[in-house]
């Protein structure tokens, strides 16, 4: 585990795929896409890697929306928690 980051590898290339596929699409990913492009086994592995995400503060999601994942920027890079502006 990352412990700058607070998050494992895995979290950290999802999070970096959320992040520049949203980017480059101006919308987030749907869990297919992140599945197939980071080679994860199955939609559910992708679906506990960003709830992991959002429980740490690192992503939020929409409830009951499409393509709704959105990246939290201003992690502290010491505790992974959501530093001030």
């Amino acid at each position: 585990m990352s412990e700058a980051a607070g998050l494992t590898r895995k979290q950290m290339e999802c999070k970096a795929f959320i992040a520049t596929y949203t980017a480059m699409h101006g919308v987030s990913p749907s869990y297919d896409e992140i599945a197939d492009n980071l080679g994860y086994a199955s939609k559910s592995q992708t679906h506990r890697i960003v709830e992991c995400l959002v429980e740490r503060g690192h992503a939020s999601i929409l409830p009951n929306k499409r393509r709704s994942i959105q990246i939290v920027e201003n992690i502290c890079p010491t505790c992974g928690h959501k530093a001030a502006p």
